[in-house]
């Protein structure tokens, strides 16, 4: 069992870490720039669709409050953890509660 643990420890580590050192004096190509500077959007894009997908009126109300919440704390104090944190503790008070 510790040598199944160990040796796929080691096989994701090398994975992992093996690109970095073959790569690292390398600047990546143009069209992996972009896809590198866009990606973050366009996940974000995808969690915003998956999260809003099963919206009904019984959660209608919490899930815009609580959106809104997040976006304003954001762009207010640009700290990402802050503006999930208290997005999520206001959507399930409200949920929980009313």
């Amino acid at each position: 069992m510790i040598v199944t643990l160990i040796v796929i420890a080691l096989g994701v580590s090398l994975t992992r870490f093996i690109p970095f050192y073959v790569l690292k004096d390398k600047t990546p190509p143009q069209s992996m720039q972009v896809l590198l500077d866009n990606l973050p959007y366009a996940t974000m894009g995808l969690l915003v669709v998956y999260a809003f997908k099963d919206l009904n009126t019984s959660n209608l109300l919490a899930s815009v409050l609580a959106s809104g919440v997040c976006v304003v704390l954001y762009l207010w104090k640009r700290n990402t953890v802050l503006s999930i944190l208290c997005s999520t503790l206001l959507y399930m008070v409200i949920i929980q509660n009313f």
